[in-house]
């Protein structure tokens, strides 16, 4: 497996917790202030990280961190870590359009979501998105293995 193959299918386990960090913060921000534009360029973020191979902006601080503090890569399957960005897509999306339309104990609800799991990202490395990839998408691969002996 080439370096390219390589960046395709896996990440690093530390950028995409120091990442995880910049969204708890940023969404809690959006929170904290009541700002939908906020909360609407992070589920950009989150989409050019789900949907493309383009570098999302968070993306692009953390490597400007980890040029001026480098750590041990440690690889991981990226198609879980995308499955859950997809998930944060939707959540910061329906955050911002909830902050837009003043609908406060909604947009509070979404926000403490996608507040808990990026802390359980960055924090503790448990990725909720990942686990539910797992628990979607498992049972359909090893179906899809099964009937083909």
């Amino acid at each position: 497996m080439n370096n390219e193959q390589f960046k395709r299918f896996y990440t690093d386990k530390t950028t995409v917790r120091v990442i995880a960090l910049f969204v708890f913060i940023t969404c809690g921000i959006a929170v904290a202030t009541r700002s939908y534009w906020l909360a609407w360029l992070l589920s950009l973020d989150f989409a050019l990280r789900a949907f493309t191979y383009f570098p999302s902006p968070l993306g692009v601080v953390v490597k400007a961190v980890r040029s001026a503090i480098p750590w041990k890569q440690q690889p991981v399957f990226a198609a879980p870590k995308k499955f859950a960005a997809g998930i944060g897509f939707v959540m910061a999306l329906t955050l911002s359009a909830m902050l837009f339309f003043n609908a406060n104990i909604a947009a509070y609800s979404v926000g403490s979501i996608l507040l808990t799991c990026a802390l359980l990202e960055s924090a503790f490395s448990v990725c909720v998105g990942c686990y539910v990839y797992d628990l979607i998408f498992a049972p359909l691969a090893n179906k899809r293995n099964t009937t083909n002996y």
